[in-house]
């Protein structure tokens, strides 16, 4: 599972810090180790960084502790950018044969410039991963977030992600990293 948060000038102090919830509650349930389910790190605002690699990480709380420093970009929004970054430098370090999932939390509004979100995100969809769009933020755009993804399901508003947060764990454990498909 790779995680892409939104940290541009668009995103506030503590939507930023929701976003970091997130991702914890998340990862804590995933059982991350080598061999078993491995999570990565993209923080973006004008430009993608790349915070933790698959594998490079072997606990929940090796990885917690990388999540709890994450400083706060600001700047532009460029979600292209990220998915891109996601598409090359992520995914292709990424195990073969395991269910593949993208969870991008960003308020859905690009800088002027950037490249439609449906096609940002069209290479990962057509790789097998499962694009996962949270909304979150005042100025939160539904539709453009529905434009990242295959489903209408696969949109979630940060106020329903506690819901949505078991359903998305069990698909996981369903179909997740560690089951060989």
């Amino acid at each position: 599972m790779a995680f892409i948060l939104d940290s541009s000038n668009s995103i506030n102090d503590e939507d930023f810090y929701d976003e970091k919830e997130i991702v914890k509650k998340l990862v804590m349930d995933l059982d991350i180790s080598p061999d078993k389910n491995r999570a990565a790190l993209v923080l973006f605002g004008t430009s993608p960084s790349l915070e933790a690699r698959f594998g490079q990480y072997e606990t929940f709380h090796k990885f917690q502790d990388v999540l709890e420093k994450l400083p706060k970009m600001g700047r532009r929004t460029r979600i292209d950018r990220a998915l891109n970054f996601a598409e090359n430098q992520i995914f292709p370090g990424s195990r073969q044969d395991v269910h593949k999932m993208a969870i991008i939390l960003t308020d859905g509004v690009q800088s002027t410039g950037a490249q439609g979100l449906r096609r940002s995100s069209k290479p990962l969809r057509d790789a097998g991963v499962r694009v996962i769009a949270v909304g979150i933020g005042a100025g939160k755009r539904e539709r453009r977030l529905r434009l990242l993804t295959d489903r209408d399901e696969d949109v979630v508003d940060i106020k329903d992600i506690q819901g949505r947060l078991q359903e998305i764990l069990d698909d996981l454990r369903q179909n997740g990293c560690s089951e060989y498909q």
